[in-house]
């Protein structure tokens, strides 16, 4: 069957990349975690899933970027 391992090679390389999950932590402090929100923003777009764990202080600029929100406890991260 020549030419058979052609069609497979051919199947494999036109599959979709593999979907992660990132996990980001950081401290609640704005200097920490804009930075970061763009590359969020990012592999959110590429499909990817996102998880970032912060403080209270900086929930809502995670949750609008479309990530899933762990909430830290202030005690580990003031």
């Amino acid at each position: 069957m020549a030419g058979s391992g052609d069609t497979q090679k051919s199947s494999i390389a036109l599959r979709e990349p593999m979907k992660k999950h990132f996990a980001f932590v950081s401290i609640a402090q704005a200097g920490h975690v804009n930075p970061t929100l763009p590359l969020v923003t990012e592999l959110l777009s590429r499909g990817h899933r996102v998880t970032y764990a912060v403080g209270d202080k900086m929930a809502s600029a995670v949750e609008e970027t479309g990530a899933e929100m762990l909430p830290l406890p202030g005690s580990v991260f003031p």
